[in-house]
């Protein structure tokens, strides 16, 4: 089979044989906001955690493709290669996938991390290398299982036979193999019909829910993790703001949707209950009152524990 689509690495687009350009598997997903949402972090962030991804990607790509003779002094690397590499054979790294419009709805077109042969059960494996911080279960899912539709028509190749994964390797942390259950086809269709129409993909909640307990659990766990991130950047970029504001002189900003102040240093009383119910327990319960607090959940990193 001919190439259906070009890439073009500069400007990262796909495009047919037709001249036309055709849509990403990444771009699909963040269109409908099935991938997670980081226009809250600094672009500095941003560009430097893709860059350091982008490395560890090619380290991963080297030790495959010189079956482990160029391994980076890398844990991760060195994990995947002790642990995962031996079990599989055919090892392919950066397949450019795509899948035209007469088969699918629309054409759609990408590029595979990993994938590889399981001798033993003849059985195919689909794998996405993440670096990110947190591993977002549902988005990877959606993710391999396009991957794998466009794997079987670019390869003509089975996609009931192949399996998904995913390696998560963060740019500070443990690495971990994650085995991943497909999307189910009538979630994939309406995602695609979605598409077609020029319409937003309207998630169903139950679609979560039937990956399972644990799945669920894990997407719940990658996206808090993902908001306090972005809150730590939002509490780091005001102290910063403060400094810069004080060393400038400058007191107000106000813009089309915010104003920003300065709050000056200054000390604060408070009344210590604890203290005054210990020394005058009669009056405490004078003054004491009670009320209803709504239900909620309280959510704590393991470093807060």
């Amino acid at each position: 089979m001919s190439d259906y689509v070009t890439f073009d690495p500069f400007l990262h687009e796909y495009t047919s044989v037709y001249g036309e350009t055709v849509i990403s598997v990444t771009q699909l997903l963040q269109k409908h906001g099935i991938s997670p949402d980081y226009s809250a972090v600094p672009k500095a962030l941003l560009a430097q955690s893709a860059e350091i991804g982008t490395k560890r990607h090619e380290m991963l790509q080297r030790a495959i493709e010189s079956q482990g003779a160029d391994i980076a002094d890398d844990p991760a690397i060195k994990w995947f290669m002790a642990n995962i590499y031996p079990k599989y054979t055919d090892w392919h790294c950066e397949q450019m996938v795509w899948i035209d419009g007469i088969s699918n709805p629309i054409p759609v077109a990408g590029h595979i991390d990993i994938w590889a042969k399981d001798p033993v059960t003849g059985r195919y494996i689909i794998i996405d290398f993440k670096t990110t911080s947190s591993f977002h279960y549902d988005s990877v899912a959606w993710q391999d299982t396009i991957y794998r539709k466009l794997w079987a028509f670019t390869n003509n190749l089975p996609e009931e036979e192949a399996d998904i994964a995913g390696f998560h390797a963060p740019n500070k942390g443990d690495c971990k193999w994650i085995d991943l259950n497909p999307v189910p086809q009538e979630e994939l269709d309406s995602l695609m019909e979605a598409e077609s129409k020029g319409v937003l993909y309207a998630r169903k909640t139950d679609m979560v829910l039937s990956t399972g307990n644990q799945a669920l659990v894990a997407e719940f766990e990658a996206r808090i993790l993902e908001l306090k991130e972005i809150e730590g950047y939002y509490k780091q970029f005001k102290e910063e703001l403060y400094e810069k504001m004080v060393e400038g002189g400058v007191t107000e900003i106000e813009t089309a949707q915010l104003k920003i102040s300065i709050v000056r240093p200054s000390t604060r009383t408070s009344f210590d209950s604890t203290k005054f119910k210990e020394d005058h327990a009669d009056m405490y319960d004078q003054y004491v009152k009670t009320s209803q607090v709504k239900g909620s959940v309280r959510v704590k990193t393991k470093e807060q524990a």
